[in-house]
């Protein structure tokens, strides 16, 4: 660990759809010398299609939650990594609505604390930078709120082998968790690498990510509301004229979101320290319902989704064998 600590040693299990296992996953294992017979690749998994026949599909969540928890317990994972909660979430569900992703990590969150193993959620940062880390990973909110740690991975801006990280949150300590510095260090083969610990980072996170720059729009937004106090939507259109309506509203609310500035009323924005009343929460839609799970229509040669067979059949990265 970052700090000389050992840490736990198990199995894993690895959920990443986008990735190749192996000209991806298996090299990158290798190369920090993880023990391929311990992990099982579930990025796939075994229904029957629509024309009856037994065919692979993508790992879904929350449909494939018995396979995962089986995937666990056969080889006492410690650790599960998807890798990403969007390419994995169900099509119905989306990731900018709380409570469809909500209604996605409550049952993983469940899986968690029954297994004891920890499940990691890695989502990209948003394309423009933001004045809080918090709010930089795509999605919504729910998602770093169903959490009980966050990490961020961010680049030091002068050296390209060298990468923060970064704790955004932390509720499972009351103590104040330091930032890491790592390097990325070349094995020597194409598109391998690990990567050597290099002490605490001390520099602000903002500084870190340029997020003292709020980016064009957003600064004149600001300066503006600092300069003329109260304003409404209606005059933002009038004196931004080369900005357009949608574009404008858009900035505003995220830096509303944000907390840099305050909703008193409908269409009317203040800086933070002229508020009037306390802003009200944006409204999300009722999350719409799953399919029906086709579990109970699984071949009995192939066994349940939830089944350990299952899980075997599907293959771990280091195509150990693994006897029931």
């Amino acid at each position: 660990m970052p700090d000389d600590t050992q840490g736990p040693t198990g199995g894993a299990v690895l959920i990443a759809v986008e990735d190749d296992k192996h000209d991806t996953v298996k090299p990158r294992i290798k190369a920090v010398g993880g023990n391929m017979s311990r992990i099982i690749d579930l990025s796939m998994v075994k229904r029957r299609g629509p024309d009856g026949e037994i065919v692979e599909y993508p790992f879904v969540l929350p449909d494939d939650n018995d396979s995962l928890k089986a995937a666990i317990k056969h080889v006492g994972a410690v650790v599960t990594i998807i890798d990403t909660l969007n390419s994995v979430l169900n099509s119905h569900l989306k990731i900018q609505n709380d409570q469809d992703t909500r209604q996605a990590l409550t049952p993983l969150a469940r899986i968690a604390e029954e297994t004891g193993c920890a499940i990691v959620i890695i989502r990209h940062f948003t394309k423009e930078v933001r004045s809080d880390l918090i709010y930089q990973g795509a999605g919504n909110m729910g998602i770093i709120g169903a959490a009980r740690s966050g990490l961020a991975i961010i680049p030091d801006p002068d050296n390209k082998k060298r990468h923060i990280l970064v704790v955004s949150k932390h509720n499972l300590t009351r103590n104040e968790v330091p930032n890491r510095a790592f390097i990325t260090m070349d094995t020597g083969v194409e598109e391998e690498a690990f990567v050597k610990w290099d002490g605490v980072e001390i520099r602000p996170v903002a500084e870190l990510m340029g997020a003292g720059n709020l980016g064009g729009l957003k600064q004149r937004l600001l300066s503006y509301l600092v300069t003329n106090g109260k304003t409404t939507l209606f005059t933002f259109y009038q004196d931004f004229r080369d900005v357009a309506q949608d574009t404008m509203r858009k900035s505003l609310s995220e830096l509303w979101q944000e907390g840099m500035i305050e909703k008193s009323e409908r269409g009317v924005y203040s800086p933070k320290e002229q508020v009037t009343q306390p802003p009200q929460p944006p409204q999300t839609s009722q999350p719409p319902q799953l399919h029906p799970s086709n579990n109970n229509n699984i071949d009995s040669k192939y066994g349940d989704v939830g089944n350990v067979g299952l899980v075997r059949d599907v293959g771990d990265v280091g195509n150990a064998p693994m006897p029931l």
